[in-house]
């Protein structure tokens, strides 16, 4: 039975490290004596594009939620006569109002939870989904530990602003020698390869503390 079942742990890791090895396209790494390796700006485009991806899922399945509590039935035909601007009677228009107080509600709420779970992803596990992926992790530029909260805050309120100007403070990575974007500059962040140095002698501290553990 063991023999039967022991490929399988490889199939799993193989699949993991799939996506990793498919854009660890042949770049010149950027790096310093701190033994860190920075993350290219492809690795990192391709990230926040599957980070987009688990934004809109969550934006799907909070707007499904959300419509349990929040009425948002509302007749075609006076959203019609509204588009068109024909005549509408005081109930007609304080439908409509009341309909677009809902919509902003379910919105403001939807924002306020993305928000949340980048904030507690940066801070508490140092990636976000896309960059748990392509094992990059999220540390303070200076500490090189997982970013503090107000650095969070910070990058989350600076991210719409790279966005800004054709990608500029996106691709402002090319340029910078630690690959920083501007909302990295702004917080005091680095996005950095799981395949540095300094993670493979975490990786053998705690492994090293965990074996001084089991034999204690």
């Amino acid at each position: 039975m063991n023999k039967l079942f022991s490929p399988f742990p490889g199939v799993i890791k193989s699949i993991f490290n799939f996506p990793h090895r498919l854009f660890s396209f042949p770049h010149k790494n950027k790096t310093d004596g701190r033994g860190v390796i920075y993350a290219s700006q492809f690795k990192r485009s391709v990230s926040t594009i599957m980070d987009l991806l688990f934004c809109v899922l969550i934006l799907k399945v909070s707007g499904y939620l959300l419509s349990f509590f929040v009425d948002l039935q509302f007749p075609v035909e006076v959203l019609e006569r509204y588009r068109f601007s024909l005549p509408m009677s005081q109930a007609e228009r304080a439908l409509i109002i009341g309909f677009y107080k809902s919509v902003l509600v379910i919105q403001v709420f939807q924002l306020i939870l993305l928000a949340i779970l980048f904030v507690t992803c940066w801070h508490r596990f140092g990636c976000t989904p896309g960059k748990w992926i392509l094992r990059l992790r999220l540390l303070d530029d200076e500490t090189l530990e997982k970013p503090s909260v107000s650095a969070c805050i910070k990058r989350l309120i600076m991210v719409p602003l790279s966005l800004l100007v054709f990608f500029l403070g996106m691709f402002w990575s090319i340029f910078d020698k630690k690959s920083r974007t501007w909302h990295d500059i702004f917080a005091g962040t680095v996005v950095v390869s799981n395949g540095a140095e300094i993670f493979r002698k975490e990786a053998a501290y705690h492994s090293a503390t965990y074996q001084g553990k089991a034999e204690d």
